[in-house]
């Protein structure tokens, strides 16, 4: 054997292998790290500001003056209105009511532009889950530096650290505690992630609309 010719044929190997080796490693794992096409409509960047200024103020107020007369939510086939949201929202108590970190977290996951409605969606993983994983067993680790655990507990070993990938929900091989999952990363390990980390695709959606030429929530809602 020509040993000149050892080299040539290990960069011929490695090159037939590396095409291969690279589509399973990017069909593997998918992840949907949060956008924000916010910036796309002046006005309406100015109108997120404006909300996230309300939602730090905890004004009730100043919220229902930009809630739809006709908001949505739920999946029925008629709006709720802005009594029924105040309501629901405990709106009368606002320094009790989870509407703030429910709009926090939804903007704070990016608003994308829905062509569709016309208008804005948040929060983008939400809308941006890959074609193929079903939202009913899937869910979003929504966190850049987020351990995958071996077991459900703080210190346990780190199997895979976690940015942003889509994980389906296992069931664990015990009783997992309340604020731990047990899930499979597709096409990886296996582990244990925090509840808290956690945004599945069917939680807390909001749609902004303009309605009379000013921007509006026209939906609030989980679920499918």
């Amino acid at each position: 054997m020509d040993m000149t010719d050892q080299p040539r044929r290990r960069a011929f190997l490695l090159a037939g292998l590396l095409p291969g080796l690279l589509r399973g490693q990017s069909a593997a794992s998918p992840r949907v790290p949060p956008v924000d096409e916010s910036d796309r409509e002046a006005s309406f960047a100015a109108f997120r500001r404006h909300l996230l200024d309300v939602i730090a103020r905890r004004d009730a107020g100043a919220l229902l003056a930009v809630v739809d007369p006709e908001v949505r939510m739920s999946a029925r086939n008629r709006p709720e209105g802005r009594d029924e949201f105040a309501r629901f929202w405990q709106l009368r108590r606002p320094g009790m009511s989870e509407v703030w970190a429910v709009l926090a977290r939804v903007l704070e996951l990016g608003c994308v532009k829905d062509e569709q409605r016309g208008g804005f969606l948040a929060p983008s993983i939400s809308a941006r889950l890959p074609a193929g994983l079903n939202a009913d067993w899937h869910e979003i680790v929504a966190d850049a530096d987020e351990p995958l655990r071996a077991r459900p507990e703080t210190g346990a070993p780190v199997v895979m650290t976690l940015d942003w990938h889509v994980v389906k929900r296992v069931a664990g091989p015990a009783p997992v505690p309340e604020e731990w999952m047990a899930v499979e990363v597709p096409g990886g390990p296996s582990g244990f992630v925090r509840k808290a980390a956690l945004s599945n695709p069917l939680g807390y959606r909001a749609l902004f609309q303009k309605r009379d030429g000013e921007w509006r929530i026209t939906l609030l809602r989980s679920g499918d």
